[in-house]
């Protein structure tokens, strides 16, 4: 594998982080034996055969850019989120709650495992399983809201776009927190644009020091 180029992979397992895990095959040669790389993907489900672009390659794994799906997950599911896949608030919508469930709790077993050196019959001792909720939706009690400024002059806010630290997503839906928060935070966005468009600075910058928010 070299940097930059891409690659077919099919993605076996959820890594911690939930990044997605895919091995390719790296042959045997110098007199090493042949061995599986694991590489570390964004964006993608278990199940899925895609396209990636090796973007790191280190020599025991590497950091792929999803670039196509090629077959999608049977276990993919229509994410209820309009801005999912952008917005950077959420990752996971893809996949049924159940599934979710499952993958997060063999993640947790196998941290323990791995890390803290629990053998699998100590683990069926003292592990009980992750315990669901009624309803996965609307639950958070806290939400932060952030502004920011393109190229062109527009201000939008909402949730910082996936992957990125600054540039925002125009929140027009969320079922994280209750409705009414989003609601809210249009109204005041509203408010914020209205200044903007009177060339108040809304959204903070640092090597202005200007700006009435932080993004």
């Amino acid at each position: 594998m070299k940097k930059g180029q891409i690659i077919p992979v099919k993605i076996e397992k959820f890594a911690l982080g939930g990044q997605g895990l895919a091995f390719v095959e790296s042959p045997a040669h110098d007199g090493e034996a042949a061995r599986r790389i694991p590489v570390f993907i964004d964006d993608v489900c278990v199940g899925d055969e895609a396209e990636v672009r090796l973007v790191k390659k280190k020599s025991s794994f590497g950091e792929g850019k999803l670039q196509n799906i090629l077959k999608p997950s049977e276990e993919r599911v229509a994410a209820r989120c309009v801005h999912f896949g952008v917005c950077g608030g959420c990752s996971w919508q893809f996949l049924p709650y159940e599934k979710q469930l499952a993958w997060k709790e063999q993640l947790v077993r196998e941290t323990l495992s791995h890390i803290g050196g629990f053998s699998e019959e100590a683990l069926s001792g003292i592990f009980m399983g992750i315990i669901g909720c009624d309803d996965p939706w609307f639950y958070r009690n806290k939400m932060e809201w952030s502004f920011s400024v393109n190229a062109e002059g527009v201000l939008s806010g909402g949730f910082h776009m996936r992957h990125m630290h600054y540039d925002t997503v125009n929140v027009q839906e969320c079922f994280l927190q209750s409705s009414r928060s989003v609601e809210i935070f249009k109204a005041v966005r509203e408010y914020f644009l209205a200044l903007h468009e009177k060339g108040v600075a809304v959204s903070y910058n640092s090597k202005t020091h200007r700006g009435l928010v932080h993004s």
